[in-house]
């Protein structure tokens, strides 16, 4: 499945509002996408709804699986982790974590040797 259809196209516009939820409090430093999953499917369906009538009255609308969501009813959010692996971005997860422990190792270096004032004077500015 590709990016542009499914659960993921229809929570994550390409700009505006992204859903608070998605983004749960890590459990640690580097959880595993299972773990970040798992938060996600534990948190209240009055929270989910609140961000979707939030993302709703960004987007205009949502989409056709959002649609019937409500706060008794919350999203059937694939419960396979097997099955989201498949489909989502856990497929790249090893690749995805070392390009990010590469950026912060970067940052880190760049602190150390040089200053705060380099890191962000090479920060882009959009």
């Amino acid at each position: 499945m590709g990016l542009d259809r499914g659960w993921l196209s229809e929570l994550i516009p390409p700009t505006g509002y992204v859903p608070d939820f998605l983004n749960p409090t890590p459990a640690g430093p580097a959880p595993a996408p299972a773990a970040e999953w798992d938060a996600i499917l534990a948190l209240p369906a009055d929270w989910v709804r609140q961000d979707l009538d939030h993302l709703a009255r960004h987007q205009g609308h949502l989409g056709p699986r959002l649609r019937p969501c409500t706060p008794t009813r919350p999203p059937a959010w694939p419960r396979s982790h097997k099955r989201s692996k498949r489909t989502g971005s856990w497929h790249y997860w090893a690749r995805i974590r070392a390009v990010l422990d590469a950026g912060i190792f970067y940052r880190a270096r760049t602190v150390a040797e040089h200053s705060a004032g380099r890191l962000f004077n090479d920060l882009h500015t959009s």
